[in-house]
């Protein structure tokens, strides 16, 4: 199984919880790597890089520098899930990472935090799934349950990428500007 994180790697991301669930799915025998594309800071990867060695899990992880979008694109096929533990602070609760939506929009699996930000576009068992934040247990449960349960994962992945066409395309969000501008243009005149 191939996790992956695609994007800046910043402390509020949380990956130290990713790492420290790595163990946890090790131990039931699931063979599991973890990709990481993007840019870093120094000494958060640092911090990673340390913790990952203290876990004894080096074999299992992997990162990679940023690249371009349509490179991007080809690691969203080799990945099963797209992990995004991103810490219970005020940042997090806010500001909505497009993330989820890249994922979705290539029928990936988003496992990500149970934060306000995050249930923006993800609903949990429908879009993607949610886990308690900040609680590699409950990040690891939740990682295992979707291995085991293909079936079901396959059908999240399905109705989310109906879910971001819907609501999230731009064929879908131009007519509702479209409106919104015009009634604006009819208000000034």
């Amino acid at each position: 199984m191939i996790l992956g994180f695609f994007g800046e790697l910043r402390s509020y991301e949380g990956l130290e919880i990713l790492m420290k669930a790595i163990p946890i799915i090790l131990e039931k025998n699931i063979n599991i790597k973890f990709i990481h594309i993007g840019r870093s800071r120094d000494s958060y990867l640092k911090y990673l890089q340390d913790l990952i060695k203290e876990l004894n899990i080096s074999d299992h992880v992997i990162f990679l520098n940023a690249m371009p979008h349509d490179q991007l694109i080809e690691y969203y096929s080799l990945v099963d899930m797209i992990i995004i533990p991103r810490l219970d602070n005020r940042v997090c609760r806010i500001v909505t990472p497009l993330k989820p939506l890249d994922a979705m929009g290539y029928k990936t699996l988003v496992i990500a935090s149970d934060l306000p930000a995050l249930r923006y576009t993800i609903i949990d068992g429908k879009t993607g799934a949610l886990f308690k934040p900040e609680n590699e247990k409950d990040l690891a449960a939740k990682i295992i349950y979707y291995f085991q349960n293909s079936d079901e994962k396959r059908k999240i992945e399905d109705y989310a990428l109906e879910y971001v066409k819907k609501n999230f395309s731009w064929e879908s969000t131009i007519p509702k500007y479209m409106k919104i501008y015009q009634k604006l243009l009819q208000n000034t005149n």
